[in-house]
């Protein structure tokens, strides 16, 4: 008998604080002693000690973070997909960054057929998404034109930034976001 397994996929989007967003995987990395593999800049990965949050002396935050169960398999250089492709149980968090421009939108997600580790990041999302609230307009920068973006998650440190004057930028830089007041 031939069986199957499903993939499955879960992806969320929002803005946070980019400190916050390394604190929380540091976190879920130390308490589950998992591995955490940071990319800076082309050819620029560091993985930590596991439970450990890597660090690349003269770099500031990385741009993309890689959760693993085990030791990340070798992906030479690459990230993004690369990175995926070798060690495709990972759960992957692209860093918005925050800049002068204004902060950029994040998102944390993975896709697995382990039973195990989908519970796991299943559960690692959704106590991200508690830390958020859903709500936002989203304003093309192109047309000018204003609409509701109601599931657009972000962070209490993000609608911080925002009041302070930050602009938020969805993927792309072609929708701003503006995020409620309390």
């Amino acid at each position: 008998m031939v069986t199957f397994s499903v993939m499955t996929k879960s992806v969320v989007q929002f803005h946070a604080d980019p400190r916050e967003l390394c604190d929380f995987l540091a976190d879920v990395a130390k308490a589950e002693q998992y591995f955490i593999t940071g990319r800076w800049k082309p050819g620029v990965l560091a993985t930590g000690p596991r439970g450990c949050f890597p660090s690349v002396p003269g770099e500031g935050l990385p741009l993309e973070v890689y959760v693993t169960k085990k030791f990340p398999a070798p992906a030479g250089q690459a990230a993004g997909q690369g990175f995926l492709r070798a060690n495709p149980d990972a759960l992957s968090a692209h860093i918005g960054q925050l800049s002068g421009d204004g902060l950029d939108e994040s998102f944390m997600g993975f896709m697995t057929d382990d039973a195990d580790l989908l519970g796991a990041w299943s559960n690692v999302l959704r106590r991200f998404k508690k830390r958020t609230q859903e709500g936002a307009w989203a304003v093309s920068t192109v047309s000018g034109r204003r609409g509701p973006a109601s599931s657009h998650r972000h962070t209490a440190a993000a609608r911080n930034l925002a009041r302070n004057g930050v602009k938020m930028w969805a993927l792309g830089r072609k929708t701003l976001l503006e995020l409620p007041g309390d």
